[in-house]
């Protein structure tokens, strides 16, 4: 999964894409600031079919530590979905 962020001074926009070498997933534009249920539904819109768009089953989900990755309610929605996540370690 891809994020990036630019502040233009007018507001920001997130911009989610993963990859492989066989292919893209679609991207996904997020305009406004998320919390941890709005992450929780960007994440079943857009990152649960990852698998199925790659024509894959085992992959991993890396995502940095922000508060709303890391809240309660999001960690056992991974587990649920069965998702595994790629350890996050800041150098």
């Amino acid at each position: 999964m891809f994020s990036a962020r630019r502040n233009m001074g007018a507001g920001s926009i997130m911009i989610w894409a993963a990859f492989r070498p066989n292919g893209t997933s679609d991207i996904c534009f997020i305009d406004t600031r998320l919390n941890a249920n709005g992450y929780r539904k960007v994440l079943e819109n857009h990152l649960v079919n990852i698998g199925t768009t790659f024509g894959v089953d085992d992959w991993l989900f890396q995502q940095d530590n922000a508060p709303i990755h890391q809240a309660k309610a999001n960690l056992p929605w991974f587990r649920a979905k069965k998702i595994k996540l790629l350890e996050f370690r800041q150098n």
